[in-house]
């Protein structure tokens, strides 16, 4: 599995596990170990999304609303390279196709 999909997947279950608390007490505070963790490695894996690159980790007095505002913006971030990547990869594959194909007619 590509890294970036395994932090693409990680993110959308942070956001998944922890929206019905945030939307209970938006305002409890949070310990941002694991959010520093993944947002090193979506650093690391991602150094031209410029929305990922200027998030700061979280630090104490961040609360549950502040992560989950993190957490999607980099979801939106990740999910975007994600999105150009399929597209990408469809493109490459269609020019390819239609070269073969081409090519295999005898043209």
């Amino acid at each position: 599995m590509d890294k970036r999909d395994e932090i693409r997947a990680a993110i959308k279950r942070a956001i998944t596990n922890l929206k019905t608390l945030a939307d209970r007490t938006p305002t409890a505070p949070v310990k941002g170990d694991d959010f520093n963790m993944l947002l090193a490695s979506a650093k690391q894996e991602f150094p031209s999304l410029a929305t990922v690159q200027g998030l700061k980790p979280v630090e104490g007095g961040t609360n549950m609303g502040e992560l989950m505002l993190k957490l999607s913006f980099l979801e939106g971030a990740i999910q975007s390279d994600f999105d150009a990547r399929i597209v990408a990869d469809s493109e490459r594959l269609n020019r390819e196709s239609s070269m073969g194909e081409f090519f295999d007619t005898g043209r």
